[in-house]
């Protein structure tokens, strides 16, 4: 999750990918900001989520089909890039350059 304008753009991934390496995510709709206190199963039967870190970022690059960021969190720091593929949920989201590891 990363907060923007007032709510959350959300993904839900496997987990982070290593140096160089790509993950595909879902992309789900934005979330309220009261979601970043959120840990556990989603009710439902939805799942779960877990906090990964928490810190701050910059956008390097973004549009409708990108998003390059720049993250300064207390486990991770480093560039992350996430790009759109053919089917509008799905997202490749890569390491472009290394971020501490969990």
């Amino acid at each position: 999750m990363l907060e923007d304008s007032g709510q959350l753009r959300t993904w839900a991934i496997p987990r982070i990918p290593s140096p160089g390496e790509s993950v595909q995510g879902l992309g789900l709709p934005p979330h309220r900001i009261a979601y970043l206190d959120l840990e556990g199963e989603i009710s439902g039967g939805r799942g779960s989520v877990r906090r990964i870190d928490r810190g701050t970022y910059t956008i390097i690059e973004s549009s409708d089909e990108q998003l390059s960021i720049e993250i300064r969190g207390d486990q991770l720091t480093g560039q992350l890039r996430f790009h759109a593929t053919e089917s509008d949920q799905l997202w490749e989201i890569s390491r472009v350059d290394a971020l501490a590891n969990l």
